[in-house]
C-alpha cells in the first residue's frame, strides 16, 4: 500500500523583483547566499541541482525567466523508494515587489507538516531578510532613476542665450575713473606776505657771476697785452731818416 500524500500551498511576498526572485533560486551562488548553506546545479531544463547542504536534491523541470520554476524535489530524509514530490513556484510582480505563490505537491503525508514550517523558517523568511538588507544585489544601470538638474542649472538652460549686441548694451565694461589729486591747502595770507617780502635764495646765489664777467674780461685783456707784446719783438723798430741838409760824417 503506497504512503498517502499531500499537498503544500502558499504564497509569499518578496521585496524584489520578479527577476532577482528567479535568480535566486536558480543561481546556485545566490541561493546559497539567502540560504545560508550549500547550493549547487545548472539552471537548464534537465539540469541536475541541490540544495540546503544536500539535504535536497531534484532536477528543473520547466523554467521560464522571471515568472516560474518547476523541480523535482527529494528530501534526503525520506525512505529509498519514495517518488520525488514535485515543485512550482509562480512569481508576480505586485506593488513594487513579488508575490510568489508555491504549491509542493506529492508530498509523504506524514512530513507535511514539517515541510511546511520549513519553507517558512527555511525559504520566505530568509529572502525577505536576503532582499531588505544591505547586501542585496545593487540594480542595474537602466533601473536607477537619472539625477535632476540643481535648480540654478534648469534656470541656466531655460534662459534664452542673448546675442552680442544685446550682451554690449546690459553690460558695458566699466571704465577706471582717473585718480583725482588732493587738492592743495589754503596758504594763509600772513605766510603769502612774508614770501613776498623774503629775497628769494636764488638772486642771492646769482651774485657772484659778474666777478666771473670780469675776470674773463681781464682774461682778455691779458691776451690781447701778450699778443701785441709778440708783435713788437718780431718786428724791428724803424730807423730814423736824418734831417735835410746835414751831411753823414765819415
Amino acid at each position: 500500500m503506497a504512503d498517502e500524500t499531500s499537498t503544500i500551498r502558499q504564497t509569499a511576498f518578496i521585496p524584489a523583483m520578479p527577476a532577482e526572485v528567479y535568480d535566486a533560486f536558480v543561481d546556485p551562488r545566490k541561493h546559497a547566499a539567502f540560504t545560508r548553506s550549500g547550493a549547487s546545479g545548472a539552471p537548464v531544463v534537465g539540469g541536475r541541482y541541490t540544495a540546503c547542504d544536500d539535504y535536497i536534491s531534484g532536477e528543473f523541470l520547466e523554467l521560464i525567466p522571471g515568472e516560474k520554476i518547476v523541480q523535482s524535489w527529494f528530501a534526503s530524509e525520506w525512505p529509498q523508494g519514495t517518488p520525488p514530490s514535485r515543485l512550482e513556484l509562480t512569481l508576480r510582480l505586485k506593488n513594487g515587489g513579488t508575490e510568489l505563490v508555491m504549491v509542493h505537491s506529492n508530498v509523504p503525508a506524514r512530513h507535511a507538516a514539517s515541510l511546511a514550517q520549513g519553507w517558512i523558517d527555511y525559504y520566505w523568511s530568509p529572502l525577505v531578510e536576503y532582499f531588505s538588507s544591505s547586501v542585496k544585489p545593487v540594480p542595474a544601470p537602466a533601473m536607477t532613476p537619472a539625477k535632476e538638474p540643481a535648480p540654478a542649472k534648469r534656470a541656466a538652460k531655460a534662459a534664452p542665450k542673448a546675442s552680442k549686441k544685446e550682451k554690449v548694451k546690459a553690460a558695458p565694461k566699466s571704465r577706471p575713473k582717473p585718480k583725482t589729486r588732493p587738492k592743495p591747502k589754503a596758504k594763509s595770507k600772513a605766510k603769502s606776505r612774508a614770501k613776498v617780502n623774503a629775497k628769494p635764495k636764488s638772486k642771492a646765489k646769482a651774485k657772484p657771476k659778474p666777478a666771473l664777467k670780469a675776470k674773463t674780461k681781464s682774461r682778455s685783456k691779458s691776451k690781447t697785452a701778450k699778443a701785441a707784446r709778440g708783435k713788437s719783438r718780431a718786428e724791428p723798430p724803424a730807423r730814423a731818416k736824418p734831417a735835410a741838409g746835414k751831411k753823414k760824417s765819415r
